[in-house]
């Protein structure tokens, strides 16, 4: 049997992962939030990536995601 346009798979059921994507920026919120301004020029793991461009990075991550929703946290849209 064929698919037909519109019909749906049960087994492939979409689950709204919001809730935990927005979870996720929340705590980066509050750990981010502890970040002393003074270490924002040392180095981190990630080649290439002082604290300062690993936030910018995690920041602009949230941000298309974060616009896109009206449900979006206060502290994830805080990040935009």
């Amino acid at each position: 049997m064929t698919p037909t346009a519109g019909s749906t798979n049960p087994s492939k059921a979409q689950t709204d992962r919001r809730p935990d994507f927005f979870a996720g920026f929340d705590l980066a919120a509050e750990i981010l939030s502890t970040v002393p301004a003074s270490t924002l020029r040392s180095r981190t793991p990630c080649p290439g990536y002082d604290v300062a461009t690993l936030v910018s990075h995690l920041v602009g991550a949230a941000n298309p995601s974060v616009s896109r929703s009206s449900e979006a946290p206060s502290s994830a849209q805080s990040l935009s």
